[in-house]
């Protein structure tokens, strides 16, 4: 009885509270499309979306948002991944979510590498070595 008491003051909670800031809100405030060097733009980030969340479906307004900050991932930062499932892709499928969230991973652990091979080249071993 308490699981299920719990689970309907998370429910009440997530529909009566302040939900904050919009996606939309925190990218035209803190980051644009167009500029890597903004605070938002600096940090790489994954998006796994599902191809049938009708809560916050692709073609809604932060679905567009997404799409075209994962369209323009070189400066934005923003890679996104359309998955089979619905709003919460890593329950409905959590092989594809987790595979496609493991290769991101993967990738930036690879771009870190070469950067960090190119400094040390640059810069000699003893500025890492600190």
């Amino acid at each position: 009885r308490d699981d299920i008491d719990g689970a309907v003051e998370a429910l009440r909670q997530i529909y009566t509270n302040d939900p904050g800031r919009t996606p939309m809100d925190l990218y035209s405030r803190y980051g644009s499309e167009s500029s890597s060097t903004s605070t938002l733009g600096s940090i790489s980030t994954h998006v796994v979306w599902g191809n049938e969340d009708n809560v916050t479906p692709l073609d809604g307004a932060v679905g567009q948002l997404f799409s075209s900050l994962g369209e323009n991932s070189e400066s934005t930062g923003v890679t996104l991944e359309v998955v089979k499932g619905g709003h919460i892709p890593f329950d409905d499928n959590p092989e594809e979510s987790n595979g496609s969230l493991l290769r991101w991973l993967r990738s930036v652990r690879e771009e870190r590498s070469k950067a960090t091979s190119l400094l040390t080249g640059l810069l000699g071993e003893r500025w890492f070595s600190r």
